[in-house]
């Protein structure tokens, strides 16, 4: 039980490290699945992570883990039909993309 905990924890520290890969891995399969159109790279998301890390809309600083739930950070598509593109993408909070 102990290494599988030990797992986790490091699991959990790679995600907390680079949280817009996370992002990037979920949304390009819920794309290739729904058939969304999906052309952004883990770096677009860095690019436009809001640098005080806080959702734009709620001002709550991102957190993880589901305990946290609300205060996730999600990838939004600004216009929905556009799909995941470049420059149709923003990062917020679950409470805001609910």
């Amino acid at each position: 039980m102990r290494d599988a905990e030990n797992v986790s924890q490091i699991d959990k520290n790679k995600r907390n490290e680079r949280p817009a890969k996370r992002l990037w891995l979920v949304r390009r399969r819920y794309s290739l699945k729904n058939k969304i159109p999906f052309d952004i790279t883990i770096e677009d998301i860095e690019n436009i992570w809001p640098k005080d890390n806080k959702c734009p809309i709620t001002k709550k600083i991102f957190k993880s883990g589901i305990e946290n739930k609300f205060d996730l950070p999600t990838l939004d598509k600004i216009i929905p039909a556009k799909g995941y593109v470049k420059g149709n993408i923003a990062v917020i909070s679950f409470q805001a993309n609910s």
